[in-house]
């Protein structure tokens, strides 16, 4: 199995087929090996074979739970709720307290906005598991799903007594926040903190906390942290871009925000230094940096949106309709891209106007910005 693992971390395919095969020809109830080569089946687009390896398990050992969820994902990727739904119910039923059934379970409903049913199998599995953090997890998710704050803030609140894991302070404390218990929240971060003083949400928390009780200089102090304890994240180095460019010191967001895009490609921090570019008057910077990154994103519509919007904002038309036609090109019929496109056309002189602001208007009739260019066209 460890072999088949190998060859398949270097797409050796043929290699790791071999190797799973050998290792189910010594033990047949070897899951890990049937679920890798069932995984193959799948990639390979052979889910009937996957469907048989697991059936085989289940023929041998009808408990094998893993055999079981491995149907229900089967059934997951094939869209076929029902069947997903049976063999996630089968495998819960058969071990109670296999905790990560009811889990998968309550995916299940939640994807589904049934909170109900996810609220049942939640505290089934409590019961079944009195007090057991992972079953106090579940139940606080369902809560919070189904906006139960003050109950999600309690079940969180006994497993935190329980638990010395940073991840429960710091889900208490975005409960905590939610009810505006910021005093409450900061004590749990800093526990939170306390258990692990990298703590990568709890920091950010604290950033955003002081952020918005107006303490700029405290906020930089936390993504200086996340910078320090991961410097290979951007997320550190976005904060302080945030900050600096709050605090109007342009240079050091220009500094920070081009620091996290060498770390992270990310639209909206490209955005950000896009706009802080101009701030500081640097506009041809500015655009230059923009156009470079839809030459080497050409399918990032946020990114060549914004580039639309802002040359049209700035009397660009023509460039900005280079931009609104690629982005028609790749997704269409969207009113709102076809309306600004039929008032740049008109602006234009050109005589696509009439017809782009009547396929505006065919697609949202009821849109009054719609209705205001084609009317301006037809005057």
């Amino acid at each position: 199995d460890y072999l088949g693992r190998a060859f398949l971390g270097k797409h050796d395919t043929v290699n790791a087929r071999k190797n799973f095969d050998q290792a189910l020809t010594l033990d047949s109830n070897y899951f890990p090996a049937a679920n890798s080569l069932g995984k193959l089946d799948i990639l390979e687009r052979h889910p009937e074979l996957a469907r048989q390896r697991f059936e085989l398990l289940l023929k041998k050992n009808p408990g094998n739970l893993m055999a079981m969820m491995a149907m229900a994902e089967l059934a997951a990727i094939n869209k076929q709720d029902t069947e997903e739904l049976r063999w996630l119910e089968k495998a819960a039923r058969s071990n109670p307290q296999a905790i990560f059934t009811h889990a998968a379970l309550v995916r299940f409903y939640l994807a589904r906005k049934d909170i109900p049913h996810a609220r049942e199998i939640a505290n089934e599995s409590l019961s079944a598991n009195p007090d057991h953090p992972a079953a106090l997890n579940l139940v606080s998710a369902v809560q919070l799903a189904g906006g139960d704050a003050k109950g999600a803030e309690n079940t969180l609140t006994k497993l935190a007594q329980k638990s010395s894991n940073p991840d429960t302070y710091h889900r208490l404390a975005m409960v905590k926040i939610t009810e505006k218990k910021i005093n409450e929240a900061r004590a749990a971060l800093q526990k939170a903190l306390e258990l692990n003083p990298g703590h990568l949400q709890s920091l950010d928390t604290f950033f955003r906390l002081e952020l918005a009780e107006k303490r700029p200089e405290s906020a930089l102090l936390y993504a200086r942290r996340i910078q320090a304890g991961h410097p290979h994240i951007a997320m550190g180095f976005v904060n302080e871009g945030d900050i600096q460019f709050s605090l109007k010191h342009t240079p050091l967001a220009i500094k920070a925000y081009e620091q996290a895009l060498k770390l992270q490609d990310d639209t909206y921090t490209l955005i950000k230094l896009h706009g802080t570019l101009k701030l500081a008057g640097m506009n041809k910077e500015a655009d230059a940096r923009l156009l470079a990154w839809l030459n080497a994103h050409p399918n990032d519509l946020v990114a060549r949106t914004y580039a639309a919007e802002h040359f049209m904002s700035t009397k660009r038309n023509r460039e900005a309709i280079a931009q609104y036609e690629i982005i028609l090109s790749k997704v269409k019929n969207n009113a709102g891209i076809v309306n600004n496109l039929a008032n740049l056309y008109f602006m234009e002189s050109d005589p696509r106007a009439l017809a782009t602001a009547e396929l505006a208007y065919k697609l949202a009739p009821e849109n009054t910005d719609i209705m205001d260019t084609l009317g301006w066209i037809l005057v």
